[in-house]
Order: C-alpha cells, then structure tokens, then sequence
C-alpha cells in the first residue's frame, strides 16, 4: 500500500502531537527541581495545572491515534510513531540545549530512511 500525501500528513500529525506532549513534560520536571524526590513529584503533580493539560493531550491524541487508525492499516501506521524519535531529540537540542551525538545522528537517519521506505 502506497500512502497519499494525506494519509502521510496525518501520521506526523500524530507524531507532532506525541513530541509536544514529550516537549511539555520536560518542561513539567524542570519546574519541580532536578533534587525532587518521586514521592514529592507524585503528591505535587495532582495539584499542577499543566500535569492536567498535558494529561488532556494525550487523551486528545489517543481518540486521534484510533481514528487514524480506521484510515490506515496498523502495519502501515505503526513504523511513522518511531519519527517520534526523530522529532523529540531534535526539539531537545534546540530548546533545552541537549546533546545529539553521532550517534544519534545515524539512528536518527535510518529511523528516517525506514519509514521513507514503509510510506512507499
């Protein structure tokens, strides 16, 4: 199955969705402290406006998730989650200063030439 333009933008549609929320929880920890302990963590996040909104983006892309999928067959859809893995390391570079070694850099290609190769 050969995806269309359209079938293909609504996957890294997708994907967009799973990076901010990722993006967001970055953000999230670095407001309670690298020294917080996860019981802290745990009885302050209930109380944290943006622990629900992110909670709130991820149920949005959940229904998204399952509408996609009545328009693409799993097999297909499943391989462009992994641009995820493309989209957070980036954004973690650009906005939070985080390293991408060389690494990085290769897996972060063949993950691209991989679902390249699954949208044809």
């Amino acid at each position: 199955m050969r995806l269309s333009l359209w079938q293909i933008g609504i996957l890294v549609g997708y994907c967009m969705f799973m990076a901010v929320g990722q993006i967001a929880f970055k953000y999230l920890s670095q407001s309670l402290g690298p020294s917080i302990s996860l019981s802290e963590a745990a009885a302050r996040l209930p109380f944290n406006v943006w622990f629900w909104l992110i909670g709130l983006l991820y149920l949005f892309s959940t229904i998204y998730w399952t509408w996609l999928l009545a328009q693409i067959p799993l097999a297909i859809a499943y391989p462009f989650v992994s641009l995820t893995l493309v989209i957070v390391p980036c954004l973690a570079w650009a906005l939070f200063s985080e390293t991408l070694t060389l690494v990085n850099v290769v897996g972060i290609v063949l993950i691209i030439v991989g679902v390249a190769f699954v949208a044809h």
